[in-house]
């Protein structure tokens, strides 16, 4: 078994190949309000307010990191004492961080020479397409749609692909849920089997109904239990549907299930993603060869370096491990949860193919 493990920068070097204008960037930690700044995005007044009153806070100035903000409002709006304005900060911290998302990586397709779909393909040519499966912290669907994208060429129509059996989640509803859309392709095979794909920090294409979207304290306090996965390429916020019975439109609101960015992220992931870490571990005790892609494992993301140092001390058969990363200290970081496994460095994911193709 190969596991490809992507983390942010694997979406970084995607967008990085079209020269994208730096306000179509993937949101990166250091350049969030910068983008959030630019005017495109509407609804930080309430985040912006708060944090100006409650802590003298500018979110503008560039002083202010996106995860320190988001640490100090999440804190506040999950304290017993939150009160109104926490949780409005809060929720508008959310409603903003999912849509930069949205719209920075919906324009990316997967299949790009630099990003996670050069180095699936390479994976494929080099070890075939069935022995592999995809471990992930994005929230975006570039992993889908360099699967996809692959599954849909001559050379790589064997990867067995069904992508509402690949999350390791269970779905009250899977479909487009629109007629306009542009629903992911389904490469079967005659055990309906697939490749898996978790996504450890969950999904913006998994998603539960509210009742609109000002109901903070509803949605953050108790949110909807039963998920819905949006079959389509792109990314949605809203769903127009008919009322059967009345023959009308209506548009319900969804909230997608994705973990933020802070320390504490215990409680997200006992709930509904816990199924999909316990396949995760799984997925990393079998693995024979593991590329790390795009991941820096940081510090403060403990239960991620947990899960990899536990995976890579019960297997015993995961004989080399390749890091792809701009940054090669990474390197160092990965031979220190992983002692005595070969690891090798490539700077980018040209040079990995190359490495394989000698």
């Amino acid at each position: 078994m190969q596991v490809l493990l992507v983390g942010a920068g694997a979406t970084v070097a995607e967008a990085a190949t079209t020269r994208p204008r730096r306000a179509l960037q993937p949101p990166l930690d250091s350049t969030f309000f910068d983008l959030v700044g630019t005017g495109e995005y509407s609804g930080s007044d309430a985040l912006s307010e708060y944090l100006s009153l409650a802590y003298g806070i500018d979110i503008f100035d560039g002083r202010s990191s996106m995860e320190e903000v988001f640490n100090i409002v999440y804190a506040d709006a999950q304290s017993a004492s939150a009160t109104e304005a926490a949780i409005e900060a809060y929720w508008s911290l959310l409603s903003l961080y999912r849509e930069v998302i949205r719209r920075t990586t919906n324009p990316l397709t997967g299949r790009g020479r630099s990003g996670s779909g050069a180095v699936l393909r390479a994976i494929c040519r080099f070890y075939g397409p069935y022995d592999f499966g995809v471990v992930t912290f994005n929230q975006d669907l570039l992993i889908e749609k360099a699967v996809d994208e692959a599954c849909r060429t001559t050379a790589y129509r064997e990867i067995p692909w069904i992508p509402q059996r690949a999350y390791g989640v269970r779905f009250v509803n899977v479909g487009p849920m629109m007629k306009r859309s542009h629903p992911f392709h389904e490469n079967d095979t005659a055990d309906g089997g697939t490749i898996p794909v978790l996504k450890l920090h969950g999904s913006l294409n998994w998603v539960y109904r509210v009742r609109s979207d000002v109901d903070p304290r509803n949605a953050l306090r108790s949110p909807a239990r039963e998920l819905e996965c949006i079959y389509d390429r792109q990314i949605r916020t809203g769903v127009t549907v008919r009322n059967r019975s009345r023959n009308r439109r209506h548009t319900f609101r969804m909230q997608p299930l994705v973990v933020p960015p802070v320390f504490e992220k215990s409680p997200q992931i006992r709930s509904a993603l816990a199924p999909v870490w316990r396949c995760a571990r799984r997925l990393l005790e079998e693995a024979k060869t593991l590329v790390v892609f795009g991941y820096s494992f940081p510090a403060a993301d403990v239960l991620a370096r947990n899960l990899l140092r536990r995976a890579f001390h019960s297997n015993e058969e995961l004989t080399s491990i390749h890091v792809i990363d701009c940054n090669p200290n990474v390197v160092s970081v990965v031979a220190r949860l992983a002692p005595g496994r070969s690891v090798s460095y490539h700077p980018d994911a040209s040079s990995f193919a190359r490495f394989l193709e000698r």
